[in-house]
C-alpha cells in the first residue's frame, strides 16, 4: 500500500480526479471537500497489485494544519491546478510545494496535473509554463480532463508505475 496526497487551490478538481480514477464518474454539481476524503484503489502494475491509498485535501487556508497532518508517510503528491485560473499554478510552486515539504522533506514522488484542458477555450496556463514547473519540482505532468477523463488513468498509472519500481529498488 502506498499513500498519494493530493494538494492544490480549492475548485481545481482534485476531489474529481479522484473519483474519475476510482469509480470513472464525475459529478456535476460542486462541493469543496471539507477537511480530507480518504479514497482507495487497487492497481495492477507490473504484474503485482498495488493499493494506492489517496488523501484528498481540501484546499482552503483553513484546513493547512489538518492537511499537514496527512501529509505524514505520503509516498507520493498529486498538484493539481486548474489551466482555466493562472493563480492556481502559480500557487503549486510558492505555497503547496512548501507545505508538503514541510512535512515530507524532498524524498516523495511528485505528480502535477493540469486540470480542466475541457475548457480549452478558457485556458490562463499554457503547456509549456507547465512542463518549466514540472521540471524545477522535479516531477511527472499530464494535462487531465475530469469532465471527460481524458488522461486520467494514464496519469495515475504513471504514478503507481514509479512508484512500485521505487518499493522494489528501495527493498
Amino acid at each position: 500500500m502506498v499513500k498519494v496526497v493530493f494538494c492544490g487551490d480549492w475548485g481545481v478538481g482534485k476531489t474529481s480526479l479522484v473519483r474519475r480514477f476510482a469509480e470513472n464518474k464525475f459529478d456535476h454539481d460542486y462541493k469543496p471537500s471539507i477537511g480530507v476524503n480518504v479514497v482507495t484503489k487497487i492497481l495492477d502494475v507490473k504484474g503485482r497489485k498495488l493499493k494506492l491509498q489517496m488523501f484528498d485535501t481540501g484546499g482552503q487556508e483553513r484546513f493547512r494544519t489538518m492537511r499537514q497532518r496527512y501529509y505524514t508517510g505520503a509516498n507520493a503528491a498529486v498538484f493539481v491546478f486548474d489551466v482555466t485560473r493562472a493563480s492556481s499554478a502559480s500557487a503549486i510552486e510558492s505555497r503547496w510545494i512548501d507545505e508538503v515539504e514541510e512535512v515530507l522533506g524532498s524524498d516523495y514522488e511528485r505528480l502535477l496535473l493540469a486540470n480542466k484542458i475541457d475548457l480549452d477555450h478558457e485556458r490562463e496556463v499554457s503547456e509549456y509554463a507547465a512542463k518549466q514547473a514540472t521540471d524545477r519540482m522535479k516531477g511527472n505532468y499530464y494535462e487531465t480532463s475530469a469532465f471527460d477523463g481524458r488522461n486520467v488513468h494514464d496519469a495515475f498509472l504513471d504514478l503507481a508505475t514509479r512508484l512500485m519500481d521505487k518499493l522494489f529498488t528501495e527493498t
